[in-house]
């Protein structure tokens, strides 16, 4: 959350939506909670945040939740003129030919590629370089760096912008393993959103 609020500050967005997965394509089955609990998890995340908002879009969605068709059912759900920006982390940027019709996605909305928070500052050239290698040989080499604007810019497709911001040593992957070992997570995610998993029993 606090990653996504400083982009939204940073690049002046009116509001970031956050929106729960209903079926990764790109992610093996592992135990998790029901649609319905994440959603409730979200919202507790979100509540009282300004220019936070939830969607359960893709939950209410059937199959895989492929961000292509969440991006076209947005912009035809009444936000046709927006200016969408799409906040993906660094590794999973690097999937990102993978995904259903990315050409189409580079197409519709600006991306904002989140730094790991591994990076430290010696790191970033070697992070840009990266993206610039992955960009030009699997997205499209039409794609040039921009340091005043600190993205790749291209004169068709939309920009990627590569945002250096808060690194908070937090991931999904952690927060799971500590609850199946029954270990406190309160300093990893919301008070609310830990005492909801508490009275759910969740990832037990």
């Amino acid at each position: 959350m606090e990653v996504a609020d400083a982009a939204r500050r940073r690049f002046e967005l009116d509001e970031i939506c956050l929106v729960p997965s209903a079926q990764p394509p790109h992610k093996r089955p592992i135990p998790a909670a029901a649609p319905a609990d994440r959603l409730a998890m979200v919202r507790l995340a979100a509540a009282g945040r300004a220019g936070f908002s939830v969607s359960a879009v893709e939950l209410e969605r059937e199959g895989p939740s492929y961000t292509i068709e969440t991006i076209t059912q947005v912009k035809n759900g009444g936000a046709p003129n927006a200016a969408l920006f799409f906040l993906i982390g660094y590794d999973a940027f690097l999937e990102l030919n993978t995904w259903k019709a990315y050409n189409a996605i580079l197409q519709q909305v600006d991306l904002i590629v989140l730094a790991r928070a591994r990076f430290c500052s010696q790191d970033l050239d070697s992070a840009i370089t990266a993206l610039k290698r992955y960009i030009h040989r699997h997205l499209d080499p039409g794609y040039r760096w921009d340091g005043q604007r600190f993205g790749f810019v291209h004169p068709e497709l939309r920009t990627i912008y590569f945002f250096d911001g808060p690194r908070l040593n937090i991931s999904a992957t952690e927060i799971r393993r500590r609850l199946g070992q029954g270990l406190p997570v309160g300093t990893l995610v919301p008070a609310a959103v830990a005492g909801y998993i508490e009275q759910k029993g969740l990832y037990r």
